[in-house]
C-alpha cells in the first residue's frame, strides 16, 4: 500500500492464511486482530493498494472496521481510492481518527487470507 511517497506492506498474520480456506471463526479473529502496520493518512490523500498477482487472480475485498466496502471481490492487482471515505461517518457527524482496513483474499467464495492495516488520520 502506498500513501503519498510512503509505502508499507504486510503479510497475513499467523493463522490468517490457508489455501484450503479459513474457518469463519478464524476470519473473525483475524479481522479483529491488531494490525501489523499503522499508516498516517490525510483526508485528501489517495491510497494505492497493490496485491500479488496470485491474490488478484483469487479476488480480494476491502473491509473497513470489519465491514465490506464492496460487494464483489476485486480481480486486479492495483487500485487507487480516495482516503476520505475510509474515515467518513455514515450517520453524519465527525470523521473517525483511525480505521482498521483489511484486505480479505478469497477463492471460490471462501476466505483464504487476511491482511491488516490501521489508517490514522493526520
Amino acid at each position: 500500500m502506498t500513501v503519498g511517497t510512503d509505502s508499507v506492506h504486510t503479510e497475513a498474520a499467523s493463522g490468517c492464511y490457508d489455501t484450503g480456506g479459513l474457518k469463519e471463526s478464524q476470519v473473525e479473529k483475524c479481522v479483529k486482530a491488531k494490525a501489523g502496520e499503522v499508516v498516517e493518512v490525510s483526508l485528501d490523500d489517495r491510497i494505492r493498494f497493490g496485491v500479488d498477482p496470485e491474490i488478484a487472480e483469487n479476488g480480494w475485498t476491502l473491509l473497513i472496521n470489519g465491514q465490506p466496502a464492496e460487494q464483489e471481490p476485486y480481480k486486479k492487482t492495483y487500485r487507487t481510492i480516495n482516503a476520505s471515505p475510509f474515515f467518513s461517518n455514515p450517520m453524519g457527524g465527525e470523521t473517525a481518527d483511525s480505521v482498521d482496513v483489511t484486505v480479505l483474499e478469497t477463492e471460490k467464495n471462501k476466505a483464504i487470507g487476511v491482511y491488516r492495516f490501521t489508517f490514522k488520520k493526520v
